[in-house]
């Protein structure tokens, strides 16, 4: 009896992918545009995650959102949401 060859399949992955930290993604009203620009600076420099938000109008924001765009962090009025 011959020996038989086996291949297991190899799979590669992007690990350049694997190694860039995730950047937090929200959106916001515009009346809390600076209080979240603030606070985002402080975070980012206290735990060094990076955190981008977006502000547009509040009734925008509540459409995207809605609309079943994804975002990590929603800021607005409750009754907004």
């Amino acid at each position: 009896s011959s020996p038989t060859s086996s291949t297991s399949p190899v799979m590669r992955h992007n690990t350049s992918a694997l190694l860039q930290p995730h950047v937090l993604r929200g959106i916001s009203s515009m009346a809390t545009k600076q209080v979240l620009a603030d606070l985002v600076a402080a975070y980012a420099q206290r735990t060094g995650q990076a955190v981008s938000i977006e502000s547009a109008g509040g009734v925008d924001v509540a459409k995207r959102v809605q609309a079943g765009e994804v975002f990590d962090l929603v800021f607005l009025a409750a009754d907004a949401i």
